[in-house]
């Protein structure tokens, strides 16, 4: 069942190159507003096109799992990714291109002078966070047994994830899964 889950990271990194080398291009304000152009497109080819459902959306594939554990692998799939992901944020973090990512964000000018290819560094950047966000909203899709476009391209669930990060911390590995934890506490039982 989870065999198509490197297929949606690698589509969803795919995507990301071309959107990537038009955003990554300005900076600031004008980055807010391209991404946030690139929201609406895609929303509004969600509800538009075919192979999307429209406004129906697409139904996964039913699971014949055993009801009394059917939640099991969604938890751990999705703990495993979330252990991968700050994993893989870490090594980023400890090596060369972590170190350009954070000259890049201290001074992207600077940082050019100093011979650091800033646009195929943040491109790499932002092909690996697609990749791993492909991962996680393929199980999502798998765990809500379909997608539709009003939730998938819903604003307030990308402004929760934005202040994810603000609320853990900013340029840290654990911050965003402690931001995570803040804004949305486990539940017991």
């Amino acid at each position: 069942m989870f065999g198509l889950l490197p297929l949606a990271a690698v589509v969803a990194a795919a995507i990301a190159v071309p959107f990537g080398l038009v955003a990554l291009r300005v900076r600031r304000h004008t980055f807010v507003v391209i991404t946030i152009a690139f929201f609406f497109i895609f929303q509004l080819m969600a509800f538009n096109f075919s192979f999307t459902g429209g406004t129906s959306g697409i139904v996964a594939p039913i699971l014949n799992w055993d009801g009394a554990t059917y939640n099991n692998p969604f938890y751990y799939g999705a703990l495993l990714l979330a252990a991968a992901a700050i994993a893989v944020s870490w090594l980023i973090r400890r090596s060369r291109f972590g170190l350009q990512l954070r000259a890049i964000r201290d001074d992207e000018d600077r940082a050019r002078g100093l011979g650091v290819p800033a646009l195929r560094v943040k491109l790499s950047a932002l092909v690996v966070s697609a990749f791993i966000t492909g991962l996680a909203g393929g199980l999502w899709y798998y765990f809500l047994a379909a997608v539709q476009p009003r939730s998938a391209f819903d604003p307030l669930f990308d402004l929760s994830l934005a202040l994810m990060g603000f609320f853990g911390g900013l340029g840290t590995v654990l911050g965003p899964a402690l931001g995570a934890l803040i804004l949305e506490p486990p539940s017991c039982g």
